[in-house]
């Protein structure tokens, strides 16, 4: 069991580490085939590896991500990071539960310093999470 704690640590923390160096393609490699992420203070859900790279490699303002710690167990992971948006001077600390299965992250809930409206240029990546 503790090779799998391990393992799941060390993904999760692989994950975001790719992330920080804006690789997002590369952060793709540790995500689930059937990976779904959601943003429940916008309502929205990203479902799929694809879509999710499409999102990042489309957004017109791409945070620079540090990670600042993660903590958890078995499949539940949860990542602390600061993220800051070009042209901003604003620091949004992201709360990010990661959810493990076959070694790779299934699914993320991310939380915002703040809820905030979903932006137009990605509902044709999105669904809508009731709420």
């Amino acid at each position: 069991m503790e090779g799998d704690h391990e393992q799941g640590r060390r993904t999760v923390e692989d994950y975001w580490r790719a992330l920080e160096r804006g690789d997002a393609r590369g952060a793709t490699d540790f995500l689930h085939d059937e990976f779904v992420e959601d943003w429940p203070q916008s309502r929205e859900r990203i479902r799929g590896k694809e879509r999710w790279l499409q999102m990042a490699t489309h957004h017109p303002t791409f945070p620079k991500v540090t990670l600042l710690r993660i903590r958890g167990s078995d499949d539940l992971w949860a990542a602390e990071c600061d993220f800051v948006y070009p042209g901003s001077e604003d620091t949004w600390r992201i709360c990010a539960l990661c959810e493990m299965r076959d070694g790779k992250i299934v699914a993320i809930t991310e939380y915002f310093g703040a809820p905030f409206e979903a932006a137009g240029w990605r509902s044709e990546l999105v669904e809508r999470i009731p709420g």
